[in-house]
């Protein structure tokens, strides 16, 4: 699949986000993926909370792989950039880079499975392919 025009989200390293040495907790950097997808969401037109309510569906990550390249510190401003780089009938796999100016400090793919109230993955509702197609 094509990757569409990225999705950029600023974030700010906080001294709740690192360990004892001023440098970011490895597990926050999937906060701060987080935090980025529910913004891109949000800039498409649909909420993760919307999508409970009006749908009683959620997207669950099934998976997730992190590599490192290097650490952020204490009150470092971050860029979290996100691409769509899979989708199939019941899943998205995002490839989420976090960046320090040009520099990549982690890279993330997390798949997300899009599931009902019994969690059980359903088919991307046609709007959500239309609005990711589109970007």
């Amino acid at each position: 699949m094509s990757k569409l025009i990225p999705h950029f989200h600023p974030c700010r390293v906080y001294i709740e986000d690192t360990d004892a040495g001023g440098v970011v907790y490895h597990s926050n950097y999937l906060k701060y993926c987080e935090r980025a997808r529910t913004e891109m969401f949000r800039t498409f037109g649909f909420t993760n909370a919307g999508l409970i309510r009006d749908h009683n569906h959620k997207f669950v990550v099934v998976e997730a792989t992190m590599k490192f390249f290097q650490g952020a510190q204490l009150d470092e401003e971050l860029q979290v950039r996100t691409l769509l780089s899979e989708m199939t009938g019941a899943s998205i796999t995002l490839e989420q880079t976090v960046l320090r100016n040009t520099s990549t400090i982690c890279q993330v793919y997390v798949k997300l499975a899009l599931v009902n109230h019994n969690f059980r993955a359903i088919r991307l509702p046609k709007m959500i392919i239309d609005v990711l197609r589109k970007g």
